[in-house]
């Protein structure tokens, strides 16, 4: 656009006409000291130019200080979205460059429009042609513009300070889900008054699957043999030995009803080292030994098998004769 503007000088009473020529960056002036000046404008404040790329004195000198700049203006062709954008500008000529977000790196044109492999300048590369982002406050709205992907969103942000934020949902999440890092939700299950007393560990498999509790475990490793490492343990239905029953043992015995302690899964019974302490059908307070006889006091054992018995007061082994020292005796 052209803009001309007519002053008079008081001192000289002389009319002076000043011309402004400008697009959206560099504007063409007469500066204060009557010098014919093209530059940018972010560089212009009252009336003067600190940087420019040309400069027309008034003694006729012409001062070119940044023809560089002059030939990237004529030849830059803008910023684009895609590829595809670029290779179908028109009027293409050679020297001609433009900056793509797709890619992020600049493409340049000799017979025709290839990717250089340059990143952009500064590593920003506005979506398009709009305006640039900047400093300041601005309102909350839509945007169907295209964003690039290093931009960096909300969950990726880093501070060093407090933040203050409203909270990050998924559309149709509750209060009962919480959001993962992929986008998934986990269901948060509250414990209600039947299952909130004390430490509960369900079964690997509802039902069937095995559970336990390892005590003296390894600090660097949680597989193999563990030296020391106990268990108590409720086995899968699948186990052979004492299946779905209760152990307390060494780790690597809990498969094994000959070791440790075992109840049955019937809570029947009872073993501890391959000994049967009681079994199905003992009589209350009796205590299984050798043979399987119980040992009850107040009741007698019959049997002629060896082992213990007794006669509800008195406890006898079996099979082995109790001879007394006569010689003891007369003593």
């Amino acid at each position: 656009k052209l803009k001309f503007q007519l002053t008079k000088c008081e001192e000289s009473e002389k009319i002076i006409t000043e011309a402004n020529i400008e697009d959206e960056n560099y504007q063409l002036f007469i500066d204060n000291q009557s010098a014919l000046v093209y530059a940018d404008k972010q560089y212009i404040s009252d009336g003067q130019a600190n940087n420019f790329a040309l400069k027309i004195n008034t003694d006729d000198k012409l001062v070119a200080k940044d023809l560089q700049e002059l030939a990237r203006q004529t030849h830059f062709r803008g910023y684009y979205q895609l590829n595809n954008d670029i290779i179908n500008l028109a009027s293409s000529a050679v020297g001609d460059f433009a900056f793509s977000a797709e890619s992020g790196t600049v493409w340049m044109y000799e017979s025709s429009w290839y990717d250089s492999g340059q990143l952009v300048p500064d590593q920003v590369t506005p979506a398009s042609d709009e305006l640039p982002i900047v400093d300041g406050a601005a309102s909350a709205r839509i945007s169907t513009s295209y964003s690039r992907g290093d931009h960096k969103y909300p969950q990726k942000l880093t501070y060093d300070g407090n933040v203050t934020a409203t909270k990050f949902i998924k559309t149709g999440g509750t209060n009962n889900y919480i959001l993962l890092a992929n986008g998934d939700t986990k269901k948060v299950v509250l414990a209600t008054s039947n299952y909130d007393d004390g430490l509960r560990i369900s079964r690997a498999v509802e039902s069937t699957g095995g559970s336990a509790i390892l005590l003296g475990c390894s600090r660097t490793s949680n597989t193999g043999v563990i030296a020391g490492q106990w268990q108590i343990f409720t086995s899968p239905n699948n186990y052979d030995n004492n299946p779905l029953g209760f152990v307390k043992s060494l780790s690597s015995d809990s498969g094994y009803t000959t070791r440790g302690l075992c109840i049955s899964s019937d809570v029947n019974t009872l073993i501890f080292n391959r000994q049967i302490i009681a079994g199905t059908d003992s009589a209350v307070g009796s205590v299984n030994y050798s043979q399987g006889n119980p040992i009850l006091w107040g009741a007698n054992s019959t049997g002629t098998e060896g082992g213990f018995y007794s006669n509800g007061n008195s406890v006898f082994w079996r099979d082995h004769a109790i001879q007394f020292d006569p010689y003891y005796q007369e003593q």
